[in-house]
């Protein structure tokens, strides 16, 4: 079956996501059960990355179906439920084993009933993808061990996937500005005393309708689900021990696309203050 709209579908790699991000993402889907999260504030484009993410699975050989409110596109391969309210997700969660599907597919976990829905689907054979909303993998991770049994969820949780969209500095008009010292701590520490560091800030030109932008750009954090993570969702272990020293935070992902010009000191510093 063709895509329903003869269009090539879009790709994680195609949202912004890089390579080993995409490896990892895939590679958490390819499991035989269990639960991956993305999440992003409101308009942050989880649900793009969700249906790029759909399309890594063997849907030719598996079922899945998506319970959506609304749905917003059209998927090949795909058994697409749409449903009247969010609220109503987890009433049909509960009943989609007798479908015997493959993959899960929830737009939003809106409540603690269809979050708990989700991970027994997932704690069941099945590999369950859901979207939620959230301000980072730790804000996520924190409400989902509110709303649950902690070891239902630490045995059902494989992977949580954090978005933001960016606006981008115009090609056609950024300069170079001093990367700011208050941010040094975000970059990696080979960079954190190099002099002359720079930043990236639209003047403003026709091509940007003068406000020193074009475009946007992807930036993301990631949280597998480790033995460590494990241990925080159960209350064993305190965060800044439970995360991995691979992590890299929406912090510094954000800093390491100012430095390449692909990122705005603005976004920086709104998801600065929303750290502290």
């Amino acid at each position: 079956m063709k895509n329903p709209e003869n269009k090539k579908p879009v790709t994680l790699q195609d949202l912004g996501f890089k390579e080993a991000e995409c490896k990892l993402i895939e590679e958490t889907l390819e499991q035989s059960h269990g639960l991956t999260v993305f999440s992003s504030p409101t308009g942050g484009g989880k649900t793009a990355s969700i249906y790029a993410a759909i399309e890594t699975l063997p849907k030719k050989t598996e079922k899945v179906i998506s319970l959506e409110c609304p749905i917003e596109k059209p998927l090949a391969d795909v058994t697409q439920m749409q449903v009247k309210t969010p609220s109503e997700i987890g009433e049909y969660l509960q009943h989609m084993g007798k479908c015997d599907p493959d993959y899960i597919v929830v737009g939003e976990m809106w409540d603690a009933k269809t979050t708990r829905a989700a991970i027994q689907m997932a704690l069941s054979g099945h590999v369950v993808i859901a979207g939620t909303q959230g301000k980072n993998c730790k804000g996520v991770l924190d409400t989902l061990i509110n709303q649950d049994e902690a070891h239902l969820l630490s045995d059902a949780i494989k992977l949580i996937v954090h978005q933001r969209l960016c606006r981008k500095p115009c090609p056609n008009c950024k300069v170079p500005v001093e990367f700011p010292e208050k941010f040094r701590k975000y970059l990696p520490e080979h960079l954190r005393n190099e002099p002359n560091l720079h930043a990236y800030k639209g003047s403003g030109c026709k091509c940007c309708q003068e406000t020193g932008f074009q475009g946007q750009t992807l930036v993301t954090e990631i949280l597998p689900i480790t033995r460590k993570i494990r241990k925080y969702i159960l209350g064993e272990l305190p965060w800044n021990e439970a995360l991995p020293t691979s992590f890299i935070s929406l912090e510094k992902a954000a800093a390491e696309k100012c430095l390449n010009g692909m990122g705005s000191l603005e976004f920086l510093e709104h998801i600065s203050a929303e750290a502290t």
